[in-house]
Order: C-alpha cells, then sequence, then structure tokens
C-alpha cells in the first residue's frame, strides 16, 4: 500500500510539473483544468501527522487556507442562490497546493531545482516558438497560443521566462549563459502578443532579474557586462516595439491623455476607465459584503449602458483589475482575502528555512509576485482559472523544492 501511494505520488508529481511548465503555452487554459484534476490524486498525502506538522509550520498554506475561508464566508453570504457560489471552484487552486507543497518538500534539492527551471526555459521556448507561429505563419494579428488568448499568452510567457532566468545564479557550467535568453523570450513574447497589461511589468521584472545579478557579481567587469547587456536588450526592445508594437505603442499617450482629460482615444482604455469609476462608486456604497460574484455585472449596468459594450463584457464580466473584482464582489472580507493570496507566497519565502538556497528561492517568489500583483492592475489574474492555478501551484513549488535538500 506504502509502495503504490509514492508511485502514485511521483507519477502526479512529474505529471503535475510537466503540464505547468511544458504544456501550458501549448494548452492554455485546458493546462490548468487537467493540473488541478491531477493534483486531486495527491490529496491523501494530507492526511498523516506528519503532513499536518509541515502544513501549519508554512505561513502560505495558512494564509492560502484563510484567503479561501473568507473568499467562500463572503461569497455565501451575497449569494442568492446555491448557483451564485460556483465561482469558488476557480480559487480551489489555494487548497490544492497544501499536497503539491508536501511533495515538493520531499523532492527538494539543487538537481530538482536545476531540472524545474530548465523546465521553465523549455516552457518559455515552446510559447516563443508558438508566438512566432501565430504571427508568421497563421497571420495573426497578435500571438494568442492555443485554447489561451493574447493577455493570458503573453501572462504565460513571461512568467516561465524571468523564473526560468534565475537558473543563470544557480549553474556553475557555461550552459547558465543559456538561461539569459528566458528572460528575453519572456520579452518577445509579450510583444509579440501586444499585451499592454504584461508589459507594463516587464521593466520591474527586468529591474528586478537585473539587480539580482548585480548584487552576485564578484569582479568590476561581471558588473559591466551586466550593465552593458541591460543596454543591450533594453535598445532591443524598443527595436521590436517599433517592429511589431500595435497598441503597446500609444501606451504613453493613453496615460497622457487620462491625466490630462479623463478619457483617451483608446477604446480599450476607456472600457477600463469606465469599469474602475463604476466599480469604486459600488464599493463605497456597499463596503463591507458587496454584491457577490454573479450580480457584479447586474450591478455595473444598472449603472453603466451594456450596449455600449461588446457582449463578452457583459455576459462574462469583470473589472479588469483584481482589487475591484474582490471589492465588489466581497466587500472587505473579499479584499482581505485578495491580499492573503496575493503576500502568502512572499511571506512564506521570507519565512522558510534559511538554507543555500534561501535568497534564490526568495528572489524567484518576488518576481512571480510582482508580476501577477502589476498585471492585476490591469486585468483579471487572481480569479481566472489559469494565471490563479499557475500562482497558486507554482509558489507551493517553489518553496518546496527549491531547497538544498529534501524535507
Amino acid at each position: 500500500m506504502q509502495n503504490n501511494l509514492i508511485n502514485a505520488k511521483n507519477i502526479a508529481w512529474w505529471s503535475l510539473v510537466a503540464i505547468l511548465l511544458l504544456a501550458t503555452p501549448i494548452l492554455g487554459t485546458l493546462a490548468a483544468i487537467i493540473a488541478l484534476i491531477i493534483t486531486l490524486l495527491t490529496l491523501p498525502v494530507i492526511f498523516t501527522k506528519d503532513a499536518k506538522k509541515s502544513i501549519f509550520k508554512q505561513p502560505m498554506i495558512i494564509m492560502f487556507i484563510a484567503g479561501f475561508l473568507l473568499f467562500f464566508i463572503s461569497s455565501l453570504i451575497t449569494a442568492k442562490s446555491p448557483n451564485d457560489i460556483r465561482y469558488i471552484f476557480n480559487f480551489l487552486a489555494f487548497i490544492l497546493a497544501i499536497p503539491i507543497y508536501l511533495i515538493a518538500k520531499e523532492k527538494a534539492g539543487k538537481k530538482t531545482t536545476i531540472l524545474l527551471l530548465s523546465l521553465c526555459f523549455i516552457g518559455a521556448t515552446i510559447a516563443l516558438g508558438i508566438a512566432i507561429y501565430d504571427i508568421y505563419f497563421r497571420s495573426f494579428a497578435r500571438a494568442e497560443g492555443f485554447f489561451s488568448g493574447a493577455i493570458l499568452f503573453a501572462r504565460v510567457g513571461a512568467t516561465l521566462g524571468f523564473i526560468a532566468g534565475m537558473g543563470f545564479f544557480l549553474i556553475k557550467s557555461p550552459l547558465k549563459y543559456l538561461f539569459l535568453l528566458a528572460p528575453i523570450f519572456g520579452i518577445f513574447i509579450t510583444i509579440l502578443a501586444q499585451s499592454r497589461g504584461t508589459l507594463i511589468t516587464l521593466p520591474i521584472l527586468s529591474l528586478l532579474y537585473f539587480s539580482y545579478s548585480y548584487r552576485r557579481a564578484k569582479t568590476k567587469i561581471v558588473k559591466l557586462s551586466m550593465i552593458l547587456f541591460l543596454i543591450i536588450l533594453a535598445i532591443l526592445t524598443f527595436i521590436l516595439l517599433g517592429e511589431y508594437s500595435g497598441r503597446i505603442a500609444n501606451i504613453i499617450s493613453v496615460i497622457s491623455q487620462v491625466s490630462e482629460g479623463g478619457i483617451s482615444s483608446d477604446e480599450s482604455a476607456n472600457i477600463r476607465l469606465d469599469f474602475y469609476t463604476t466599480g469604486w462608486q459600488l464599493f463605497t456604497q456597499n463596503p463591507w459584503i458587496g454584491y457577490g460574484w454573479a450580480n457584479m455585472s447586474e450591478q455595473v449596468y444598472s449603472i453603466l449602458n451594456p450596449a455600449n459594450y461588446e457582449i463578452i463584457l457583459v455576459e462574462k464580466f469583470h473589472f479588469h483589475n483584481d482589487f475591484f473584482n474582490f471589492a465588489v464582489a466581497g466587500g472587505v472580507l473579499a479584499i482581505m482575502s485578495y491580499f492573503l493570496f496575493i503576500c502568502a507566497p512572499l511571506i512564506g519565502a521570507i519565512y522558510s528555512k534559511k538554507d543555500k538556497l534561501y535568497f534564490l528561492r526568495l528572489e524567484i517568489i518576488i518576481i512571480l509576485v510582482a508580476l501577477y500583483f502589476i498585471s492585476g492592475l490591469t486585468d483579471m489574474v487572481i480569479g481566472y482559472d489559469l494565471p490563479t492555478t499557475m500562482f497558486a501551484l507554482l509558489s507551493a513549488i517553489i518553496i518546496g523544492a527549491i531547497r538544498d535538500k529534501p524535507a
């Protein structure tokens, strides 16, 4: 029986890793569904005495559980019918992160860490290949992948690319320089997808990556090389923006127009402004419990005219902003759950064991949290099935497996 459990855990673990890091760029939302089904197979590992001790020693897991419970309570309070709480299933990844974290601790070690970062590199390479295929062979205006979409596809590429880039700091062989390509792949994918939401994360992610590199550099020559690399990367990015910018090119113009007159010539930006102002109005009217996830669209379009927006923005409504989604849907309780979700990996990494891979683990989590928090300012990130699953399960894998030895 014990051997069967071990074999099942091994199969589930490596299948999940392959789905998240290799198949997500190809399968998009389908990958999230498969990942959650695979994770269900790992649930038996949490029903042991040692597992319970490990769970309550890791702040990230405690915060994930607390965030889920707060979200569930806010959903129950505002539900008008049993069907109104169905959205809770989009957050199950935060609970299913528990067995993945426990298994990741057993698989931990430098070799596992190198393998995980290598798989992220391959995943970013696959995403770049799909982006090029979309633009040059499918003649798409924006790279969007399969079962995904431009925004989700760009976020997946940036996530895998910048996480993979951290392999440069771990591997000692000349192959380490190959990992420097991964963040560049993430930038290329974002530009080809013309995702402005992901683009605004790239300067922050690039500066984080550069600061990690600069801090580790032991000689002036290496430090100068890193500065030169960043300059070349910035120049190359501007060249690509000029070549494939499209929607991206008018970001500065949009910001300028909005700051001066509150409206821009960009329809997408104006829609977001409409939603944000309406979201704030609704939140201030009912700040404590909100209106419920199933009722947001009804509330918004009691203020805005649905005829002015595309049908998809009416039928599958969200505020294109994580804070307003939570604030209007569940009020203060839901806002608390949001910050528990988004901060949990960072707190978990800070309070994890101070081993040889502590700073690498912390730095990867900072990149992940920064990308998701900033992306959430312009789109739905926490709550949409694919990015939510990646965020929760990747956090569990990173904090559990990126250690110098197994637990």
